[in-house]
């Protein structure tokens, strides 16, 4: 686990998939001395024993929406037909998905990088018709 350098912000810019975490903030962990000493995580080779949740993954912002019309074609009311019309990820907000990097590498050079995102914006249209 790395330590985290007092002072520096965790996140390098919450909007850039190229800087997402600042690896300025993170130091590798020492390997340690082989001994062990109570209350010295640096000792045992744990780095300043950073919280699990010092940083999040960035977030999601997902609409989907779906409109549909019913168009009766005969006096039976079980008969008609269904236009659709779906969408997902409708404002098509960019959702990045993962973070580069090793949690015991913060010199790597993808460390903080976001290395995919989530499907863009897709539209569907659809016509049923039941009978």
């Amino acid at each position: 686990m790395p330590s985290l350098v007092a002072g520096q912000s965790v996140y390098g810019s919450r909007t850039s998939a190229t800087k997402f975490l600042n690896a300025a903030a993170f130091q590798a962990a020492p390997n340690g001395s082989g001994s062990c000493v109570l209350n010295e995580p640096a000792t045992c080779g744990l780095g300043n024993v950073s919280p699990r949740d010092v940083f999040t993954q960035p977030g999601v912002n997902n609409w989907d929406i779906s409109l549909f019309k019913n168009i009766h074609y005969s006096s039976n009311e079980a008969r008609y037909i269904q236009l659709r019309w779906e969408t997902y990820n409708t404002f098509n907000h960019t959702q990045f998905n993962n973070l580069g990097g090793s949690s015991t590498n913060a010199s790597s050079s993808s460390f903080g990088k976001v290395t995919s995102a989530k499907p863009p914006r897709i539209m569907a249209l659809a016509v049923k018709v039941y009978f």
